[in-house]
């Protein structure tokens, strides 16, 4: 081979390896892309609750069947009717039976007794005969003063004995009944997002009722936009008016609304004062709750529907939870904390502060 051949092909061989290796480099990086913008949607009905999911991700329909299934599963433990519910065991025990439950829902209701105690009883989720009440009507033949004085007696979250050596829950009172209805939302949320963070998705977004979280990252990485509600007077629809800008967390509304619930005589309302047993009566449409916990973002917003933002504060400081008061005059109030991620898109709404 004369010289100048050697020359050259030491010259083009680095060369051409160099060129190959970039291909194979841009085939790469566009692979991860495309799979990364491979997304799934899916939405099931769970109980009387919609469920939308979207995930990202190249196993992102595998994914969202998965937290179907075991979302379907968790809401028959937590159901307060389901006959194979723990909670159900649970409220039959009679304050005599301990009743073995999943460290899942062992975890569920000391978040619930914590939320009790900050908030002085204002939640309180052994208040389940007070909420069947409000659930059957003021109509019902046993809607009466005196029956709501007996519930209230009832309530008290200290009734609730947890052995957490062994995974056992009971009620040290046979007339007090524990109703996770309130903040199943969060709950199922919550698991939702386990089942996400221990799966390959890139990120993704689930909706169970009002309650929304988010996981990972959008696809243009840009924060996700949350929207957020309230309700139309006189009416049983929802309006959104603003969004929240987040790369992490959950975000869940509480309205405070008179509902029908499928009888024209029968009414009730979504808030209920644990201190008299009755319907909220403050100038409050829905509260807006963002926390990294589903299941505390919804206790917090039916301790800020009763409470208001002033009485809201010391609570909400110390879970680091940012609240979003929307007033029957459609004027909003957000705390200093998500107030620069907040924006307004529906001009009938003013923010105040």
């Amino acid at each position: 081979m004369k010289k100048a051949d050697k020359i050259a092909t030491k010259i083009y061989i680095p060369i051409f390896t160099a060129l190959i290796l970039v291909i194979f480099s841009v085939i790469a990086v566009y692979t991860q892309i495309e799979q990364k913008d491979k997304n799934f949607i899916d939405s099931f009905e769970l109980e009387n609750k919609q469920v939308y999911q979207t995930v990202y991700g190249n196993s992102a329909e595998k994914i969202i069947a998965d937290a179907k299934t075991q979302a379907i599963k968790f809401n028959t433990k937590i159901s307060s009717r389901d006959k194979n519910s723990q909670i159900k065991k649970i409220n039959e025990g009679e304050n005599k039976k301990w009743i073995r439950c999943d460290e899942r829902i062992i975890n569920l209701v000391d978040k619930c007794i914590e939320v009790s105690r900050m908030s002085k009883s204002t939640f309180d989720i052994t208040s389940g005969n007070l909420m069947d009440l409000w659930k059957l009507g003021i109509k019902n033949v046993k809607f009466n003063d005196e029956n709501v004085r007996e519930a209230l007696k009832n309530i008290d979250y200290n009734y609730i004995k947890i052995n957490h050596d062994v995974n056992r829950i009971k009620l040290d009172d046979k007339h007090s009944k524990i109703d996770l209805d309130c903040i199943k939302e969060g709950a199922v949320n919550d698991l939702i997002m386990d089942v996400y963070r221990k799966s390959d998705a890139d990120g993704a977004i689930v909706s169970v009722g009002n309650t929304t979280s988010v996981y990972g990252a959008k696809p243009d990485n840009k924060c996700w936009k949350l929207s957020v509600k309230d309700r139309q007077p006189n009416k049983n629809e929802q309006v959104e008016f603003a969004f929240l800008k987040t790369t992490e967390g959950s975000l869940s509304t509480i309205m405070n609304e008179v509902s029908d619930s499928g009888n024209s005589s029968t009414v009730r309302n979504k808030i209920i004062d644990l201190r008299t047993g009755y319907p909220t009566n403050n100038n409050i449409s829905s509260v807006t709750i963002y926390h990294k916990d589903a299941v505390i973002a919804n206790c917090l917003g039916y301790v800020c529907g009763v409470l208001d933002k002033y009485e809201s504060k010391e609570i909400l400081d110390f879970y680091n939870a940012g609240a979003i008061f929307v007033y029957k005059d459609k004027k909003v109030s957000v705390t200093d904390n998500i107030k620069d991620n907040f924006v307004i898109i529906n001009k009938e709404y003013n923010l105040i502060n």
